[in-house]
């Protein structure tokens, strides 16, 4: 059945309140049924009795509009509460780094974590030496990272140890999407961060 004629059948089936209708007679049952239902029912609702075939066309499509609407947002809630609940609160929470600078970081045990104190103070691990610093945040997310000092053990990696330092002296900025932390420079983001699993 081409394009045409699916068009041309399905604007001629006429809904009758009670009647019965076979669905090997058609290709398109599934269609004629959901035609018939909200047709029907436009046909009840309207006030001033049975429209014509085409204001039922316009009403019927409305109605799949405002349905794949409705459904959109119902979705999109869903998912943005999911993901507000997988959210770690920053304080107490042992973040390691998987990404710096764009760069995927494959951490080992306990280096490249920070962890947030809610006297003001982190202590983390770069990729051998323990640091230590002072942060303050605000409720816009806005974060500072200072007074970072850590330990002089030569590390394997000192050039990422370094840049890391870096990183979270220029950190202005965080957010949280889902699990991760992002860690932002005046917008642009330096540090993607996911809770250290024990």
């Amino acid at each position: 059945m081409d394009y045409n004629t699916y068009i041309d059948r399905f604007c001629d089936f006429q809904p009758v309140v009670g009647a019965s209708y076979d669905a090997k007679d058609t290709k398109f049952s599934v269609s004629a049924v959901i035609y018939y239902v909200l047709s029907t029912l436009i046909i009840y609702l309207h006030p001033s009795g049975a429209p014509n075939r085409r204001d039922i066309m316009k009403r019927i499509f409305l109605s799949f509009a405002i349905v794949i609407t409705a459904m959109t947002l119902v979705v999109g809630c869903c998912d943005c509460s999911k993901r507000s609940k997988l959210e770690k609160p920053l304080v107490g929470t042992e973040w390691q780094i998987v990404q710096l600078m764009g760069k995927d970081i494959t951490a080992v045990e306990d280096s490249y974590t920070i962890l947030f104190h809610d006297n003001g103070t982190a202590t983390g691990v770069g990729d051998c030496n323990r640091i230590t610093a002072t942060y303050s945040i605000s409720q816009k997310r806005d974060m500072k990272i200072s007074n970072l000092g850590s330990t002089r053990r030569l590390c394997p990696n000192f050039e990422q140890e370094n840049l890391y330092y870096e990183v979270l002296e220029s950190v202005t900025h965080y957010e949280m999407d889902a699990e991760n932390m992002l860690l932002l420079s005046n917008g642009t983001l330096v540090a993607i961060m996911h809770p250290r699993a024990l």
